[in-house]
């Protein structure tokens, strides 16, 4: 019964991703005019791209009016649980403007204690480097012989990559991570009789 139930929580996972990685955490700021004038807002970014994203509720580009405010959608990106501060700077008509924001980034959702099973001693150890910029050396904490494999997912908990076999014996895994933007990824390994356990591992070139 007990396998019966790993294998239903580890294809749950496979199809939504949804075990073990949270969702965007966004918030809707409302800017105003800072220059008590007309003007057209033609770009928006963050300073920040590896923990937060930004957009505009309009579409680019739009005017607003002397006393106008303006809408933009700020999600952070980090699942570390922490508190990180960035700066949204925007284009416009007369010149470049910036809004401090805070948010605290929620931390990733994993596979219960209760369905670790004898799991509970396999995955990922260590990770390193971290940030990686070429390649990263995934160490795995496995028992002897048995057979596992690594994947890579993006935080919305899209495989990005092939299923990377590990034989026998193997304990370190090297990850091409040259081609990947920047920004926050999961490790996970899977034995095939136990769930997924994952690390996260940041990319910054």
């Amino acid at each position: 019964m007990k396998s019966t139930c790993l294998l239903i929580a580890f294809a749950l996972f496979a199809i939504t991703g949804s075990t073990l990685f949270a969702q965007d955490t966004c918030k809707v700021y409302s800017l105003k005019n800072p220059h008590g004038a007309e003007m057209d807002i033609t770009k928006i970014w963050v300073v920040d791209s590896v923990n937060f994203r930004v957009r505009t509720i309009k579409a680019l580009p739009f005017h607003i009016g002397a006393t106008e405010s303006f809408d933009i959608e700020v999600c952070i990106l980090a699942r570390d649980g922490k508190p990180h501060t960035s700066q949204v700077r925007y284009q416009n008509t007369h010149g470049t403007s910036s809004y401090n924001v805070t948010m605290t980034g929620p931390a990733v959702a994993s596979v219960s204690d209760g369905m670790m099973g004898e799991g509970a001693s396999q995955g990922v150890s260590a990770i390193a480097p971290n940030p990686a910029t070429d390649y990263a050396h995934i160490q795995i904490l496995r028992p002897a012989g048995q057979k596992l494999s690594v994947r890579l997912y993006n935080i919305l908990g899209d495989d990005i990559t092939a299923t990377t076999s590990i034989e026998a014996g193997e304990s370190d895994v090297k990850i091409d991570v040259k081609s990947l933007a920047n920004g926050r990824y999961f490790v996970a390994v899977v034995t095939g009789n136990s769930p997924v356990t994952t690390q996260s591992l940041m990319v910054s070139h």
